[in-house]
C-alpha cells in the first residue's frame, strides 16, 4: 500500500516539455495483476493470496498455460470484458481501496485503464 501512496505523491509534481503539470494515475491491483484476469471468469469477494489467484487461473482452465509476463492474454479474455468490469465493480463496492489500508482486501482498477485503452483504440480505428 505504501507504493500506492508513494506513486500518488507524484501527481502534478512534474512538468512535461511544454511546462505543463503532469497528471499521474496509479492503477493498483491487489494482491496482483492476475486478479484482473481471474475476474473475467469468477467473482472474488474476500482475501485471496496471489498464489491462489494464479492457481485458480490455471486449475480451472480459465488460462491453463498462464505465465507471468506472457502475451496474448487480452485476446484470450476480451470476449469476457463485461464480466470482468462487473466483477471488478462489485469488488470495489465491497472493498474500496480508500478504506482498505492493507493488502488483505483484493482490489483492482485495471478495468478502468482497459476501458480507456479500448476506447482510444476504437477511436483510432475510425
Amino acid at each position: 500500500m505504501n507504493a500506492l501512496f508513494s506513486a500518488n505523491a507524484h501527481d502534478r509534481k512534474h512538468k512535461n516539455d511544454n511546462n505543463e503539470l503532469i497528471n499521474f494515475y496509479v492503477v493498483p491491483s491487489i494482491p496482483c495483476f492476475e486478479l484482473w484476469l481471474l475476474l473475467h471468469f469468477v467473482s472474488v469477494r474476500g482475501h485471496i493470496h496471489r498464489n491462489e489467484v494464479v492457481r485458480q487461473l490455471k486449475k480451472d482452465d480459465y488460462i491453463p498455460k498462464y505465465t507471468k509476463g506472457g502475451s496474448g492474454y487480452f485476446n484470450m479474455t476480451k470476449d469476457r470484458l463485461e464480466v470482468a468490469y462487473k466483477n471488478a465493480d462489485l469488488l470495489a463496492a465491497n472493498n474500496p481501496l480508500e478504506t482498505a489500508k492493507n493488502t488483505e482486501n483484493p482490489y483492482t482498477s485495471v478495468g478502468k485503464l482497459v476501458k480507456i485503452l479500448t476506447s482510444l483504440n476504437a477511436h483510432l480505428q475510425r
